[in-house]
């Protein structure tokens, strides 16, 4: 009689890890009594480790941790006030998990300071300077706002014409030779005065605009913001002067002097040619005393400011200098009114366009140069009894740009001196600056 079938079956269980496995080790096979007895494998050795078949825990559902997150700030991020008076703002802050516990100020100027979360601000002198407030939160995040704080002098409705003798109107009255104004002025022809006049006439300033000329010959840039001179101010520099009335509109010509016009030797190397090393040292010192006047004048006015390039005075066939006349000297004079020009121009284009623009005055002026001199040449030099002591270093300049024969074209450059423009070279850039005015 057969015996049932079994079916045996080994298990083992897998120590520590928690998980059952299944081994068949043994045949689960049919067996009589008379069957050969079935061998069972021994179960094999333990492993150190997990085994083949491990299967990782599922991991935890994380729980993020709460977030503080800083404060915020509105509020103004400019404040203007008038020099002397009192300006305020109030900084708002908030925070979505607490509250706010304090502000504090960074770099702030000495006349500004927090009362409450009210910032407040009475200047003493113009300027422009940026405030970073901070706010605290009470798990001690912060958050920063950058106000700029503004003071000024007063607005005033003005014209100022600041400048060398090519703004000052040199030589458009007679008088000037005889020593009728130390700074040359010509406050009825003189450029910005036409200038002045047309915006008047045009609406752009009222009526009772006033007009101020403060420029003065034989100035160059470092003289702006050094050397004093009279004004509706009193006696101080011509950056002082317009700082003190915030005009409308501010006019601007310098960086001849600068440059050596009135030393014309100093420009020509011995053999002739350019001194290029010269002009870029001269030139280098221009861009930055010119880039700190404007920079000046925009953070201490609200003033529109317009600088003009220089016309080219030389002559066609000039007298030039020992070593350099003719050719020589007029493509000397040529390239450096050129260089002196552009970089007027580059240091414009580096301040704000919205503030100071550039009024481009040469190219009004090509075909209008000197002509020779009037009356005898030996007029012009600094021997000349009583009028040489007076004008002795414009006269000495004057001979190398005048022209050694009498060309029949239309000059706008004085015949006395040869530089400077006549009236109507004054009307030129005039011109040149109402374009940028009103376009």
């Amino acid at each position: 009689m057969e015996r049932p079938v079994r079916t045996r079956c080994v298990r083992w269980l897998l120590a520590g890890v928690g998980v059952l496995g299944c081994l068949a080790t043994a045949s689960c096979s049919t067996s009589n009594d008379l069957a050969a007895p079935q061998t069972v494998a021994a179960p094999a050795p333990a492993v150190s480790g997990p085994p083949a078949h491990w299967i990782a825990p599922l991991p935890s559902k994380a729980v993020a941790a709460p977030v503080d997150l800083p404060p915020t700030i509105t509020g103004r991020d400019l404040l203007t006030v008038t020099v002397g008076g009192l300006g305020a703002i109030q900084i708002e802050a908030a925070d979505r998990e607490g509250e706010i516990v304090g502000f504090a100020g960074v770099d702030l100027p000495p006349e500004a300071r927090f009362r409450g979360r009210s910032l407040e601000f009475r200047p003493e002198e113009p300027g422009e300077w940026e405030a970073v407030i901070r706010a605290v939160d009470e798990a001690g995040q912060l958050a920063e706002h950058t106000v700029v704080l503004r003071a000024r002098h007063r607005a005033t409705d003005a014209l100022y014409g600041l400048g060398d003798s090519v703004a000052a109107g040199h030589g458009l009255q007679y008088r000037d030779y005889v020593g009728g104004d130390d700074c040359w002025r010509d406050e009825k022809h003189a450029y910005s005065r036409l200038v002045h006049g047309q915006l008047v006439d045009q609406g752009r300033l009222p009526v009772d605009a006033e007009y101020a000329l403060v420029a003065c010959s034989s100035f160059g840039t470092d003289d702006l913001l050094e050397d004093r001179v009279n004004g509706p101010a009193g006696r101080h520099t011509q950056i002082d002067q317009v700082v003190a009335a915030n005009p409308t509109v501010v006019t601007l010509t310098v960086g001849a002097n600068d440059l050596g016009f009135l030393n014309p030797e100093s420009l020509v190397e011995d053999g002739g040619g350019v001194d290029l090393a010269a002009v870029a040292e001269r030139l280098s010192e221009l861009q930055s005393q010119l880039d700190e006047t404007l920079t000046r004048m925009v953070l201490e006015t609200d003033s529109l400011i317009v600088v003009t390039t220089y016309h080219n005075p030389v002559a066609d066939d000039p007298y030039g200098i020992d070593g350099c006349g003719g050719e020589c000297f007029r493509e000397a004079v040529g390239a450096g009114v050129q260089a002196l020009n552009s970089v007027i121009t580059s240091v414009v284009a580096d301040q704000p366009d919205d503030r100071v623009a550039v009024a481009d005055v040469a190219p009004l002026f090509e075909g209008h140069g000197a002509k020779n001199g009037l009356g005898p040449d030996a007029l012009r030099t600094s021997d000349l009894p009583f009028v040489g002591g007076l004008v002795g270093d414009v006269l000495d300049a004057s001979l190398a740009f005048c022209a050694r024969g009498r060309p029949s074209h239309d000059s706008w450059v004085s015949t006395v001196d040869c530089i400077h423009p006549t009236q109507r070279g004054a009307e030129a850039y005039a011109e040149a600056v109402l374009v940028v005015l009103i376009p």
